[in-house]
């Protein structure tokens, strides 16, 4: 770890004061930065005098209040890129020290290395970590989440300590537990601040990519065929209805002042709460409402969401008590669906635009691509063993967040960052895999100095000997 932070010192610390601020982003962000410090706030951005910037959330804007702090004076302003460009490109370093400890617990010391080593020696994650950019922020947050998410998922569990132990020592045992489902909310909360809505709806699509994936119908029949009959039917039936028609009329009573876009958006919140809820409620017996409750109830949301909130919701909060509707007006639906759906004047592209990038973004790392997918692929499944399923989780990581950015309007070159490290660390798993045959048992996890509480090495010899639908892990995510 210690030569991660020497090598990514030694990559991102010279000379960062020694060039101007680079448009279009840098003196832009400083300036909005620099009138929020004229005004003594740290939580309403201003920008030529008014408090209406609002394309970004505040996680960037209170990095640049910390650089400016160092700085002497206004007389000054054009001599302190150092202390501005300082921030992130700690971030930066830390964001390959993050991506080392969780590539290391799935796959252990020699891929987490590579795989950190490749992050911090990407171009373009070099071009960003270098300058006032809050992509490098919320990348770290993203993948960092999504990593110690699989780490919580498809690593053993510590057992949590006697209800009668001291309480420093349950304390311990709940974090060595819970540490890595902690890790991740929190790290969403803050990528909240960082970009906006993006992270999380990259981490739905993951999630949800992973329980289609996994689902299978067999393993919930049992409790579905004895709770389904006519009674049960025509009960649910009735109350499905009922949902339904509440969702009707609270969409239909709207207030008539409200405009088109707001009258859409709250339309969207009901009949998708109103979907939770026949599937998670109402029909909680059935299969598909089982297994996303499974993983739902797995990745901790009991006390995760509330954590999330806790951490990523104040400032949205203040935001909208000051100024309402017309901040989420224009930070939903202009700066996330318009970038989305591609109607705003932004760089549109093909669908293979992005193939180039992330190429460009990883080289010369990307030269062995191909090779490491085929090391991964070969060991994937969304059925088998605990370890399959880790490495059908990576890739997923990998291509439909790549999808997802591939279909969207508005195409920068930087937009396929939140892809690139991932891609690193299959690359990293796929270089120490190669030679290996694909039936070799690959361990899970390993032992060795962690930056938190240390995952032990799973040893399967027997299960793997055994018939896949026997394995550990082959019926869903209840036991796993």
């Amino acid at each position: 770890m210690l030569t991660l932070v020497a090598i990514g010192a030694i990559i991102y610390l010279p000379y960062l004061g020694g060039y101007p601020l680079w448009d279009p982003w840098e003196p832009h962000y400083l300036q909005v930065a620099w009138e929020m410090r004229d005004h003594h706030t740290w939580l309403n951005p201003f920008y030529r005098n008014e408090d209406n910037w609002w394309s970004k959330p505040i996680l960037l804007l209170w990095l640049l209040r910390v650089g400016i702090i160092f700085w002497d004076s206004v007389q000054h302003f054009g001599d302190h890129e150092l202390w501005a460009r300082l921030p992130f490109a700690l971030v930066a370093i830390a964001g390959g020290v993050l991506q080392f400890d969780w590539v290391r617990r799935l796959y252990g010391r020699t891929a987490g290395f590579i795989a950190a080593l490749a992050l911090i020696t990407a171009p373009q994650y070099v071009v960003i970590g270098r300058q006032v950019m809050i992509d490098v922020t919320f990348v770290l947050a993203y993948a960092a989440s999504l990593g110690y998410l699989a780490v919580g998922l498809f690593t053993p569990r510590p057992e949590l300590a006697a209800a009668d132990a001291p309480l420093t020592s349950r304390v311990l045992a709940w974090l060595a537990r819970e540490g890595p489902f902690a890790a991740f909310w929190s790290l969403e909360a803050i990528a909240l601040l960082g970009k906006g809505f993006v992270a999380q709806t990259l981490v739905v699509l993951v999630i949800a990519g992973y329980a289609i994936a996994t689902f299978r119908w067999q393993d919930y029949a049992m409790e579905w065929r004895r709770a389904w009959g006519k009674k049960y039917a025509f009960k649910r039936s009735g109350l499905g209805v009922i949902v339904i028609g509440c969702a009707i009329a609270a969409s239909v009573v709207l207030p008539s002042q409200l405009g088109k876009d707001q009258r859409h958006l709250y339309q969207t919140i009901i009949f998708g709460a109103a979907l939770l809820v026949l599937l998670l409620v109402v029909f909680r017996e059935f299969p598909l409402a089982q297994h996303v409750a499974n993983i739902l109830a797995r990745i901790r949301i009991g006390w995760g969401l509330p954590l999330f909130l806790a951490i990523g919701a104040p400032w949205y909060v203040y935001m909208t008590v000051n100024h309402g509707w017309p901040y989420w007006n224009e930070f939903i639906f202009y700066h996330h669906l318009g970038r989305a759906a591609g109607t705003i004047d932004k760089p549109g592209n093909t669908f293979d635009y992005f193939i180039r990038q992330l190429a460009y973004a990883t080289f010369p790392w990307s030269a062995f691509a191909l090779p490491a997918f085929w090391q991964i692929v070969t060991r994937a499944s969304p059925f088998r063993s605990v370890a399959e399923r880790r490495n059908f989780f990576l890739l997923i990581g990998i291509l439909l967040p790549f999808m997802f950015f591939g279909l969207s309007g508005t195409k920068f070159a930087h937009y396929i960052f939140p892809v690139v490290p991932f891609m690193c660390a299959a690359i990293a798993v796929g270089l120490v895999w190669l030679g290996k045959d694909s039936g070799e048992l690959i361990l899970l996890g390993e032992t060795g100095p962690p930056i938190g509480p240390t995952v032990p090495a799973l040893t399967a010899g027997a299960d793997y000997e055994s018939p896949w639908w026997q394995r550990v892990g082959a019926r869903g995510d209840m036991i796993v």
